[in-house]
């Protein structure tokens, strides 16, 4: 897993998590990788959490790339956490004011295994069409 941190102004975090989401979608279309973006919720809230669970999705906190869907494996997921850490550590930003993050982290095992298992289906699709011919 890599992850990658934001750290700043409110407007420059949502920007910085923004250009990500469109960065990671580039690069799994390019790898020939089909997914979406969903709305997702920390498995860490349920069952205990449940409201807690059910705002990050509705505000749009959270949310992953599936690989095949919303039902699919997550390759990668964005949550932006308002001033959460900011208050809760006493982060401030040169105007005094809490900052905000927002967080980005990429499965790398999980694209490498997504990349196998397709180099996988051509390999055995070629050896058919060739087997057949």
């Amino acid at each position: 897993m890599r992850e990658i941190v934001f750290v700043g102004a409110s407007e420059w975090v949502l920007a910085q998590s923004r250009v990500a989401v469109t960065r990671i979608t580039s690069l799994a279309e390019r790898l020939g990788i089909e997914g979406e973006w969903c709305a997702a919720e920390d498995p860490f809230f349920l069952p205990a959490a449940a409201g807690k669970a059910l705002m990050q999705r509705l505000l749009g906190i959270k949310e992953e790339y599936r690989a095949g869907g919303p039902d699919g494996l997550a390759l990668a997921s964005v949550n932006r956490h308002g001033t959460f850490f900011g208050d809760r550590f006493d982060i401030r930003g040169a105007s005094g004011a809490p900052v905000h993050t927002a967080c980005v982290a990429v499965g790398l095992d999980r694209w490498c295994g997504r990349l196998a298992d397709g180099v996988t289906r051509r390999c055995s699709h070629a050896a058919e069409a060739s087997a057949s011919a």
